[in-house]
Protein backbone atom coordinates (compact mmCIF):
# COMPACT_ATOMS: atom_id res chain seq x y z
CA UNK A 1 0.00 0.00 0.00
CA UNK A 2 0.95 3.61 -0.52
CA UNK A 3 2.19 5.88 2.25
CA UNK A 4 -0.67 8.25 1.47
CA UNK A 5 -3.16 8.87 4.26
CA UNK A 6 -6.90 9.47 4.00
CA UNK A 7 -8.14 11.82 6.71
CA UNK A 8 -11.75 12.71 7.36
CA UNK A 9 -11.54 15.99 9.24
CA UNK A 10 -14.47 16.72 11.55
CA UNK A 11 -15.40 18.53 14.72
CA UNK A 12 -16.56 16.27 17.55
CA UNK A 13 -20.30 16.48 18.14
CA UNK A 14 -21.99 16.46 21.55
CA UNK A 15 -24.95 14.64 19.99
CA UNK A 16 -25.18 11.75 17.49
CA UNK A 17 -25.17 12.66 13.80
CA UNK A 18 -25.94 10.29 10.93
CA UNK A 19 -23.49 12.06 8.63
CA UNK A 20 -20.62 11.64 11.08
CA UNK A 21 -21.60 7.99 11.51
CA UNK A 22 -21.24 7.49 7.75
CA UNK A 23 -17.80 9.14 7.85
CA UNK A 24 -16.74 6.80 10.68
CA UNK A 25 -18.07 3.76 8.76
CA UNK A 26 -16.30 4.79 5.56
CA UNK A 27 -12.97 5.39 7.30
CA UNK A 28 -13.28 2.09 9.20
CA UNK A 29 -14.01 0.16 5.98
CA UNK A 30 -11.03 1.72 4.21
CA UNK A 31 -8.74 1.02 7.19
CA UNK A 32 -9.87 -2.62 7.38
CA UNK A 33 -9.03 -2.98 3.69
CA UNK A 34 -5.45 -1.78 4.04
CA UNK A 35 -5.74 1.97 3.50
CA UNK A 36 -4.27 4.45 6.01
CA UNK A 37 -7.68 6.01 6.69
CA UNK A 38 -8.73 7.72 9.90
CA UNK A 39 -10.95 10.44 11.33
CA UNK A 40 -9.11 13.60 12.44
CA UNK A 41 -10.72 15.50 15.31
CA UNK A 42 -9.56 18.70 17.01
CA UNK A 43 -10.58 17.38 20.43
CA UNK A 44 -11.56 14.01 21.84
CA UNK A 45 -15.35 13.57 21.96
CA UNK A 46 -16.80 13.20 25.43
CA UNK A 47 -18.81 10.17 24.34
CA UNK A 48 -18.73 7.59 21.55
CA UNK A 49 -22.20 7.54 19.99
CA UNK A 50 -21.28 5.23 17.12
CA UNK A 51 -19.45 2.17 18.47
CA UNK A 52 -17.44 1.94 15.25
CA UNK A 53 -13.85 0.70 15.46
CA UNK A 54 -12.15 3.50 13.50
CA UNK A 55 -8.67 5.00 13.84
CA UNK A 56 -9.00 8.50 15.29
CA UNK A 57 -6.24 11.11 15.29
CA UNK A 58 -6.07 14.32 17.26
CA UNK A 59 -5.38 17.24 14.91
CA UNK A 60 -4.54 20.79 15.88
CA UNK A 61 -6.79 23.49 14.44
CA UNK A 62 -4.32 24.25 11.63
CA UNK A 63 -4.03 20.56 10.73
CA UNK A 64 -0.25 20.74 10.97
CA UNK A 65 0.19 18.17 13.73
CA UNK A 66 -1.52 14.84 14.29
CA UNK A 67 -1.27 12.53 17.29
CA UNK A 68 -2.83 9.08 17.39
CA UNK A 69 -5.54 8.68 20.01
CA UNK A 70 -6.59 5.50 21.72
CA UNK A 71 -10.19 4.36 21.21
CA UNK A 72 -12.85 6.38 22.99
CA UNK A 73 -14.01 4.87 26.25
CA UNK A 74 -17.76 4.81 26.94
Amino acid sequence: MSERRILYVAEPFVFPSGGISVIYQHAATLAKNGFRASVALTTRPERDFYGIDVPIVNADRNLTHFAWLSPIEN
